[in-house]
């Protein structure tokens, strides 16, 4: 299981099929919106300090869930027991207007999906 994660969640299912052989599902064609918890927690303190009030959606883009997969394999260095398969046919996907960019400041960390990845691979080999 990924640290902090939940098991049912993508990261924690791909850090247990990378690291103890468990074979997985990949909801293929479908997205995921990752962003890792330094970067979220600046945007966090951003947004209520320059925030008059409001919902505010701090999220990254999209990535498909395969890609976050190939991601993981190859950061790590190792297969991801996997079998790909779209499990909600026929559903879209929601579209997330993200609004980092009205709260994006110099001093707010900004973490690559590589590099959360490649933080997450590290705290929960």
């Amino acid at each position: 299981m990924a640290a902090g994660g939940h098991p049912s969640q993508l990261t924690s299912q791909i850090i247990s099929s990378m690291f103890q052989g468990k074979r997985i599902r990949i909801n293929m064609g479908h997205m995921n919106y990752f962003l890792y918890i330094d970067e979220a927690v600046d945007l966090i303190i951003q947004a209520s300090v320059g925030a008059r009030g409001g919902r505010f959606n701090l999220t990254s883009g999209g990535f498909a869930n395969e890609r976050i997969s190939g991601l993981f394999g190859k950061i790590a260095g190792r297969d991801v027991d996997a079998e790909y398969v779209d499990l909600g046919p026929g559903v879209e996907d929601p579209v997330f207007v993200s609004d980092v960019d009205k709260f994006r400041a110099g001093w707010v960390r900004h973490i690559p999906i590589e590099q959360a990845i490649g933080e997450i691979i590290r705290l929960s080999a």
